[in-house]
């Protein structure tokens, strides 16, 4: 699928321009000082977009991908679970079947890729980038018992220093989980949905993550229960996009940082998304309106 700009305020879509390389698996979208960064399962093709320029460009760090593309070898065993940009860094985690999580890194004003270490082992983590922080949220490990594979969950939560390179434990979750998504917000970690403790246990209570108090808190459940998804801040209100998998349609959801006292998560009523879309990532992204002038706006038929 092609990249598009969302503006949830107006409802409308925007297609970015195709001179971007077609690629097969688009895994992740971040953004970092004003561009749009697009970086598929094969690294080696990941690219930016410039609004202001309004072209394509290749990544820097695919100049120096072979650090990263050394880990992706084993077709099949491996999966880009999270792309983070913290402080001057684009942060590449992946995910092996033997429960190991590993980390590489592209310093921006360094030009280099830090070659990939081991990091955690455990995998199906959520990841969220706060200062110069990533916090490792929950998790799973997967073992290998008489009747097969058991998935164990973690309540369990730290913090990595990128610029001093150490670990610290921090609180646990309320509710073990993996494979769940959130976002950063106002000194916050907000995060939502995963699995519990066995397939097929989705899971739709929320957290909050005081970083100040080192405390969790639950707050409003998601309207439906959710396995994966992504989850967005727009002008002080969280969005968590639709998408449609399992031949079933997760809406879009909305809750407003602003309007604490309702604590409630809503569907957002759109028609810009249409049935058959797969999990697609998302990021935010403040831009000019002029940069909207160039770019084609999709008409959905009512």
């Amino acid at each position: 699928m092609h990249p598009v700009l969302y503006l949830p305020e107006k409802d409308e879509v925007y297609r970015l321009p195709p001179e971007m390389v077609e690629t097969e698996f688009l895994e992740h979208i971040t953004s970092c000082r004003g561009k749009l960064f697009f970086v598929p399962r094969d690294i080696s093709k990941s690219q930016y977009y410039d609004p202001d320029l309004k072209r394509w460009f290749p990544a820097p760090c695919t100049l120096h991908s072979d650090s990263i593309l050394q880990l992706l070898t084993s077709p099949g065993r491996y999966y880009l679970r999270t792309v983070l940009v913290v402080k001057n860094e684009v942060c590449f985690i992946v995910d092996y079947r033997e429960s190991l999580t590993w980390l590489s890194r592209y310093d921006f004003d360094a030009d280099l890729m830090v070659p990939p270490i081991q990091w955690l082992n455990k995998k199906s983590v959520c990841f969220v980038g706060v200062d110069k922080c990533i916090y490792a949220i929950g998790g799973v490990v997967e073992l290998v018992a008489i009747e097969g594979e058991v998935d164990f969950a973690y309540r369990e939560c730290s913090k990595f220093d990128t610029q001093e390179d150490k670990w610290q434990d921090i609180a646990s979750l309320q509710i073990a989980r993996w494979q769940a998504f959130g976002v950063g917000v106002n000194e916050k970690i907000i995060i939502a949905g995963g699995l519990g403790d066995f397939h097929g246990q989705y899971l739709k209570t929320c957290e909050v993550y005081e970083i100040e108090t080192d405390e969790w808190n639950s707050i409003a459940s998601l309207t439906v229960p959710r396995p994966f998804g992504n989850m967005v801040l727009v002008n002080q209100t969280l969005l968590v996009m639709p998408c449609y998998r399992f031949n079933k349609e997760f809406p879009m959801e909305c809750y407003d940082q602003e309007k604490e006292e309702k604590d409630e998560w809503n569907v957002k009523k759109t028609s810009r998304f249409q049935n058959g879309w797969s999990y697609s990532s998302s990021c935010s992204v403040r831009l000019f309106k002029g940069t909207f002038c160039n770019l084609k706006r999709i008409h959905f038929d009512k």
